[in-house]
């Protein structure tokens, strides 16, 4: 609710949708909010029904004042918008309208890697060019897309549901025996795009560092970066994060501190100043400094740091910096890693 409270542009101005808005407000959690309600001589029901209405109404109006149509996430965003408004005229059973919104989406989203979208369209197309609208050559373009992605797609929802199951069996401790050949063949299987890639990367780092196996994780790394440089797809941030973040503790373990330290320098670059990402990169420049003697690099980072705008919510990002400031300040610490990162 709070999230949602942050991206919606409605304001409650009386009743319970206000009570319960600032109840959020207060951080009381549910069962506390639920607590309080009662205490003022209200039903349980009644909270429900206003908790749900409230979320409606939320839901309704997010977004509607974000203003960030040129960056990465809000073109993302905007792709969603109207593959949503397309689906609507679908049911509205105003598909005239709706075709030449998606014959215009279909590239766009496409240049954003948005597998999904380009199939349901490709495919709407495909039947509307070859059932009502005859165009054989429409209808072979649309239909060639179609095949095309449903390959992408099915790789994509193949990985990611084995880095699902990978990670949980790995939380919950079970026998991971299950997994040696499905982890050989995507090791093997070193290309595709780069939502794929992607999860590729975060199965394959879970199961190397199980396997305490550098050089498997650093192919991994470079098979990752070689297909996000050579393709055509615009990359977001958030995936690029996933993929240097913990590649770097790796490098500076094992010594290789220039090449820690220039993929620290383009992961805070690609971060906005003051969130949560962009302080663990510089937390690990931080310790980068510390580990390979440049005092003065950890010194600026934190001196970054406490300039920034804060940006993010996670009181456990100045805790670390706490730790570098005192490692600074002649603190003594046995792994410097692990005093600021655990």
């Amino acid at each position: 609710m709070k999230e949602l409270m942050e991206v919606s542009a409605f304001v409650p101005k009386r009743g319970y949708s206000l009570d319960l808005k600032k109840m959020v407000a207060k951080g009381l959690s549910r069962k506390e909010a639920i607590s309080h309600w009662i205490g003022l001589g209200r039903s349980s029901g009644s909270f429900y029904r206003a908790y749900k209405n409230l979320k409606d109404e939320l839901i309704k109006f997010a977004f509607l004042e974000r203003n960030h149509a040129s960056d990465l996430k809000g073109r993302r965003m905007d792709i969603w918008d109207k593959y949503s408004v397309i689906n609507q005229l679908l049911i509205s059973q105003k598909k005239r309208a709706a075709v030449p919104i998606a014959v215009e989406l279909i590239p766009q989203a496409q240049r954003l890697g948005i597998t999904e979208v380009v199939l349901s369209l490709a495919s709407m197309l495909e039947g509307h060019f070859g059932c009502f609208e005859i165009d054989t050559r429409r209808y072979l373009r649309y239909r060639k897309i179609k095949r095309e992605y449903e390959k992408i797609y099915k790789a994509e929802l193949d990985v990611k549901s084995l880095q699902s199951r990978l990670v949980f069996s790995l939380e919950r401790k079970k026998d991971l025996k299950e997994f040696e050949r499905e982890v050989g063949d995507l090791i093997k299987k070193n290309t595709g795009s780069p939502t794929f890639m992607r999860h590729r990367f975060t199965a394959l780092s879970a199961w190397f560092n199980l396997k305490n196996d550098v050089q498997g994780l650093m192919a991994a790394f470079k098979e990752t970066i070689q297909v996000y440089e050579n393709c055509k797809v615009d990359i977001t941030a958030s995936s690029l994060a996933s993929l240097y973040y913990p590649i770097t503790q790796i490098l500076v373990e094992n010594g290789h501190f220039a090449e820690a330290e220039a993929h620290t320098t383009k992961a805070v670059h690609i971060s906005k100043e003051g969130t949560q990402n962009w302080h663990l990169f510089m937390l690990q420049r931080a310790c980068l400094g510390l580990v390979s003697g440049k005092v003065g690099m950890a010194q600026s980072c934190l001196k970054k740091a406490l300039d920034a705008p804060r940006e993010h919510a996670n009181a456990d990002i100045d805790r670390r910096w706490l730790a570098v400031k005192g490692i600074l300040d002649g603190e003594r610490v046995g792994d410097v890693w692990k005093a600021v990162f655990f």
